[in-house]
């Protein structure tokens, strides 16, 4: 079921945003230590650290598919994450484990065995993964009626891989294994980037949010971009 259509002011009422910056955000975390990304600091863990800060303990993270985070977050007898989190194969890890997953909460609460309220059902998935080889799964996903977030992560490559280009890597000025420049061809990558967000905003019109945020700036804008997504409620975003 639809709902009602939300003005701003209401939306970001609803989602509580951040208003005094960095030093308004809650200090809890729900992705923490015991991951092996970068320690100069990897913006994949500060997205998936970001988007479980704004969502909150009441949380079911799927559509971790198989990439570098999923690397980095499967270490041995170890992980960061402090809320449910499920790995997927690559190309189901936005669509279909995120409509999997919030169709079985809903049968739980329906069914009463699920006291407390619906968690948030949170997707991630990279540019390959979603952007590319997940991007039926989602768009099937968006034409649901389930409450989910779909986050799609996008470092223009297939960074797993050794840095393969994708649908979404930038015309002309990216070097990547599968385009490396050379004396002859000073320009490998000749494809425009695909506009994944223009996409899912013209084909799938019962949509109740979509976004672009950049995670580390302005500060504060990502995080209340997942709050306004989660708080949109009624479909999925």
């Amino acid at each position: 079921m639809v709902e009602e259509e939300l003005t701003k002011e209401e939306l970001e009422r609803r989602a509580k945003v951040y208003r005094g910056g960095v030093h308004d955000i809650d200090l809890e975390e729900y992705y923490t230590s015991g991951h092996r990304t970068c320690q100069g600091g990897c913006e994949s863990a500060l997205v998936m650290r970001s988007f479980a800060k704004a969502s909150g303990p009441n949380t079911v993270v799927t559509g971790g598919a198989t990439g570098c985070m999923y690397v980095a977050n499967t270490s041995y007898m170890s992980t960061p994450w402090a809320v449910p989190w499920m790995h997927t194969q690559l190309g189901a890890g936005g669509g279909s484990s995120a409509v999997g997953m919030a169709a079985g909460l809903r049968a739980l609460k329906n069914k009463g065995k699920l006291k407390k309220d619906i968690p948030h059902v949170i997707a991630f998935c990279g540019d390959l993964g979603g952007g590319d080889m997940g991007l039926g799964a989602i768009s099937g996903a968006l034409q649901t009626d389930y409450d989910l977030l779909i986050i799609i992560y996008d470092n223009e490559s297939a960074a797993n891989t050794d840095i393969q280009a994708t649908g979404l890597t930038t015309w002309g000025g990216a070097q990547t294994t599968f385009t490396p420049t050379g004396s002859v061809h000073r320009i490998m990558q000749k494809r425009w980037k695909k506009n994944v967000i223009g996409m899912m905003a013209a084909g799938h019109p019962n949509v109740r949010y979509l976004a672009t945020a950049c995670a580390t700036y302005p500060a504060g804008d990502y995080l209340n971009k997942v709050r306004k997504a989660l708080a949109a409620g009624g479909g999925p975003h």
